[in-house]
């Protein structure tokens, strides 16, 4: 067993480093991830990335894809709370360039 199988069978126990990864979504939402890219050592490296395989194949819709790293804390969208995730931004929404 590699090290990177263990890391994608329970995404919650990556401690460092970044993955490209792809989403499997179903009728309920989120079923599944699959590393696609990676590891990268920094988020930004990661967003270099994603814009370099992901956005510009045309072959593939960047919304199945995200950068997947540590847990984290980030903020609702009506700033009143917040909520632990793995995924971080992909750099491709102009508030994050």
């Amino acid at each position: 067993m590699k090290k990177n199988d263990f890391v994608s069978k329970n995404p919650y126990l990556c401690k460092k480093d970044f993955y490209i990864t792809e989403l499997h979504m179903g009728s309920d939402g989120l079923e599944d991830i699959s590393d696609y890219k990676g590891p990268y050592n920094t988020l930004k490296s990661a967003q270099v990335a994603f814009k370099k395989f992901i956005c510009a194949d045309k072959f593939l819709n960047h919304w199945e894809y995200s950068i997947r790293g540590k847990n984290h804390q980030v903020c609702s969208v009506d700033g009143k709370s917040t909520y632990n995730t793995i995924f971080y931004p992909d750099g491709t929404l102009s508030k994050y360039k």
